[in-house]
C-alpha cells in the first residue's frame, strides 16, 4: 500500500472515529441541556419517556451533532466546534430555568432584544445560585471540550484533511444542516409533533416540549396574522355607532405607573407596625378605585403601560413579548396622541435608561412631545442599593414641569413610570430606622422576610408620593385628575407563586379568584373638581382604565372610548389565565357574546397597531 494511501487510510479513521464520538457527546448534551432548563430531574424524566421528549431529544442531539461536525470542518479545531455549540445552547437552557424562577416564565425568543435590560437589572444586585443539575451539566461539557482538546493536540492535528477536502466536506455538512432544519424545525413538523403552545401556561408548554420546541413554538406564534377577511369593508361595521365627546371639563391628565404598587398589606399572615399605604386607601373610599387586570406577573413593565395608553389588549400577543420593541413601529393613535391633537403638552417621565423597553422609539410614535429619562432628572435623591431614583424626587419632577407648562395655557398631560420598588428586594436597600417592622405567622426564611420587608417600605414610599401629588394639585385651580396604579405584582421570590400563598395573600392560587388576585394590582382615580367626587369600586382591565375613567369623570374622549364602552358591558376584564364578565364575576375564559364581541376587539387591535389603520380616522378624528 502506498504511503499516501495509509496516510488517507490512517485520516480518515481518525474522523470517523471522531464523528463516533461526537455523536456520543451531542446525545449527552441534548440530555444535559434539557435537564439543566428545569426546575427538577422529575420533570426531566417524565419528558424523556414521552413521545415528544423522546423525539425532540432525538433531533436535538442529531442537530447539535452535525452542526458540531459542520464548525469543526471550517475552524477545524473540534474543542472549538464542541464550544461553539455547546456553550450558547447550555447557556440559553440554564437562563431559560433562572427566568422561570425569577418570573414563572421561560426563556422565548423575543428576549435577545431585552439582553441588555436583563443585563443591567441582575448586574444591580440579583443573585442566581445554580442547582447540581446545572453545575453537573457545566461539568460535562467542559470536561467533554477538555479531552477533545488534549485529542485534537496529540492525534487530529497531525491527521487533518487539506483544506480542499475540509471545505468540500464543511458544504455538505451545512447543506445537510439547513436539510434537516428546514424539515424539524418547520412550522409545519413543530405543529404536527409538539404538544400544542399553551399561551396561558408557558411553563407547561416547555416542560412538555422541551426547550428546543417550545422556543421554535414561540417564534412561529410571534408571528400576528392579520384576521380572517380583514379589510377596510370588515372593519367600518364593527365601528358604527361608537361616539366620543369634548366632555365638560378639559382637566390636566397626570397618570402614574407606580413600580409593583400591590396591596400586600392584604396578606393575612403578615402583620406590620403602620399602614403601609394610609393614602391610598383613604382616597380609594371616596374616588374611582379597584383593581387593574394585566397578563403581566413580576415584570414586563411596558406591556402595562402599553395597555393603559392604548387601550389595546395584549392577550392576542405571545407570552413575554414587549409590543414596543416588537409591534409598535408606525404612528399608534392613543390618549396621548388624542390629547395632543386637543393642544395639551404630552410629556412622559421615567427615571431609569432611556431605551428600556424601546421607550424612546414608542413614545415618538405614540404623541409625546418629551421624554425624560434618568439622565434627565439629574443630582436628586436615589435610594435603595441599587439607587433608584425615589419616588419622592419623581413627583417633584412633575410638580415642576406642570408649573413649567402653566404659563402656556395649554392642558397637561403627564404619564410617568416609576422606579423606586423595582425588583430585587434586599435588607440592604434600607437603613434599619427607614424600614417597616413586620412580622409573620407563617413559615419565612431570612432571605424570604428580608425580601417581603424591603418591599413593604418601598410600597409606603410609593404611597408618599400620591400623598404629595394629591396635596399640591388640591391647592390647584386648574382642573386636574391622577390615575395612580401599580403595574403588576412583584417577584417576590421562587417557586412561582408559592410566597403568595404562604403569606395568605391568595388562598389557593388555581382558581380563578385567586389567579385574579395575583393578576391584579389597586387603582385610584383622584380629581380636584368633584364637589362631591364619584366613589365607586370597580375591577377591570388595565385596557378599560382610560375609557372607564373618561366616561366616569366625563372628560375629553376618543370614539375608541365609545367603542369600549360597549365591550365593557359584555366584559370588565380579561387575561390570559381569568376574566371578569359583564357583571365583574371572574370566569375561566369568556363564553357567547361576550367572547364575540373580544374577537371583534381584538380585530381593531390589530387595526391599529399593526395593520392598515381603517378605523383610525372615525375612533380619533
Amino acid at each position: 500500500m502506498k504511503p499516501e494511501m495509509k496516510t488517507n487510510l490512517r485520516k480518515f479513521f481518525w474522523h470517523l472515529l471522531m464523528a463516533v464520538c461526537v455523536a456520543v457527546y451531542a446525545a449527552g448534551l441534548a440530555l444535559a441541556c434539557d435537564a439543566a432548563g428545569r426546575e427538577d430531574f422529575k420533570t426531566f424524566w417524565a419528558f424523556a419517556e414521552s413521545d415528544v421528549g423522546r423525539m425532540a431529544l432525538k433531533n436535538t442531539a442529531v442537530l447539535a451533532g452535525v452542526l458540531i461536525l459542520t464548525l469543526y470542518f471550517l475552524v477545524r479545531r473540534i474543542w472549538l466546534a464542541m464550544t461553539l455549540v455547546s456553550v450558547p445552547a447550555l447557556v440559553f437552557h440554564i437562563i431559560s430555568a433562572f427566568k422561570m424562577a425569577l418570573r414563572n416564565e421561560p426563556f422565548y425568543p423575543w428576549d435577545f432584544s431585552l439582553a441588555g435590560e436583563a443585563a443591567n437589572i441582575v448586574s444591580s444586585g440579583v443573585t442566581l445560585s445554580p442547582s447540581k443539575v446545572m453545575l453537573l451539566a457545566i461539568a460535562y461539557v467542559g470536561c467533554s471540550v477538555l479531552v477533545a482538546l488534549v485529542l485534537d493536540l496529540l492525534i487530529l492535528r497531525r491527521n487533518r484533511p487539506g483544506w480542499g477536502v475540509s471545505l468540500t466536506v464543511f458544504a455538505a455538512l451545512a447543506l445537510a444542516f439547513y436539510s434537516l432544519c428546514g424539515q424539524w424545525l418547520s412550522e409545519d413538523y413543530v405543529k404536527a409533533h409538539t404538544v400544542p403552545l399553551r399561551m396561558y401556561n408557558q411553563r407547561q408548554t416547555y416542560r412538555e416540549n422541551g426547550f428546543t420546541y417550545a422556543f421554535a413554538s414561540n417564534f412561529y406564534e410571534a408571528q400576528m396574522d392579520a384576521p380572517e377577511g380583514y379589510s377596510a369593508s370588515t372593519i367600518q361595521p364593527l365601528i358604527q355607532g361608537s361616539t366620543g365627546s369634548e366632555g365638560s371639563v378639559q382637566p390636566n391628565v397626570i397618570i402614574v405607573m407606580s413600580e409593583a404598587f400591590a396591596d400586600i398589606w392584604n396578606a393575612r399572615n403578615l402583620q406590620f407596625d403602620e399602614e403601609l399605604a394610609p393614602t391610598y386607601l383613604a382616597l380609594a373610599e371616596q374616588y374611582l378605585s379597584g383593581g387593574c387586570m394585566t397578563n403581566e406577573y413580576g415584570g414586563n413593565t411596558a406591556n402595562c403601560e402599553f395597555e393603559v395608553l392604548t387601550g389595546y389588549s395584549t392577550y392576542q400577543m405571545p407570552n413575554g413579548i414587549v409590543p414596543y420593541m416588537t409591534y409598535l413601529n408606525q404612528d399608534t393613535a392613543n390618549y396621548t396622541s388624542f390629547l395632543k391633537d386637543r393642544g395639551y403638552t404630552t410629556l412622559a417621565l421615567h427615571p431609569y435608561q432611556r431605551t428600556f423597553f424601546s421607550r424612546e422609539k414608542a413614545y415618538g410614535f405614540m404623541g409625546f412631545d418629551e421624554y425624560y429619562s434618568e439622565e434627565h432628572f439629574g443630582q436628586v435623591e436615589r435610594l435603595r442599593a441599587f439607587q433608584f431614583v425615589s419616588d419622592d424626587a419623581v413627583a417633584d419632577r412633575i410638580i415642576a414641569e406642570f408649573e413649567k407648562n402653566e404659563p402656556t395655557g395649554k392642558g397637561f398631560f403627564c404619564h410617568t413610570v416609576t422606579m423606586l420598588n423595582h425588583t430585587s428586594y434586599y435588607a440592604s436597600d434600607w437603613a434599619e430606622e427607614l424600614q417597616v417592622g413586620m412580622t409573620a405567622t407563617c413559615e419565612l426564611s431570612q432571605t424570604e422576610y428580608e425580601t417581603l420587608r424591603s418591599y413593604a417600605t418601598g410600597i409606603r414610599y410609593a404611597d408618599a408620593m400620591l400623598k404629595k401629588l394629591v396635596d399640591y394639585f388640591s391647592r390647584v385651580a386648574e382642573p386636574t385628575v391622577i390615575l395612580f396604579f401599580g403595574d403588576h405584582q412583584p417577584s417576590l421570590g421562587s417557586p412561582g407563586y408559592e410566597l403568595m400563598q404562604r403569606i395568605g395573600y391568595v388562598a389557593d392560587n388555581t382558581t380563578p379568584e385567586g389567579i385574579l388576585a395575583l393578576q391584579s394590582t389597586p387603582y385610584l382615580i383622584w380629581n380636584n373638581f368633584q364637589t362631591e367626587p364619584t366613589a365607586a369600586q370597580m375591577d377591570l382591565s388595565m385596557f378599560h382604565l382610560v375609557p372607564y375613567m373618561t366616561r366616569m369623570l366625563d372628560l375629553p374622549r376618543p370614539a375608541f372610548h365609545g367603542y369600549m364602552d360597549e365591550l365593557f358591558e359584555l366584559t370588565r376584564g380579561v387575561t390570559r389565565k381569568v376574566s371578569l364578565d359583564g357583571d365583574g364575576i371572574p370566569v375561566q375564559s369568556l363564553q357567547g357574546e361576550a367572547k364575540a364581541k373580544f374577537d371583534e376587539y381584538l380585530t381593531l387591535v390589530y387595526d391599529g397597531l399593526l395593520g392598515e389603520q381603517y378605523a383610525n380616522a372615525d375612533l380619533y378624528e
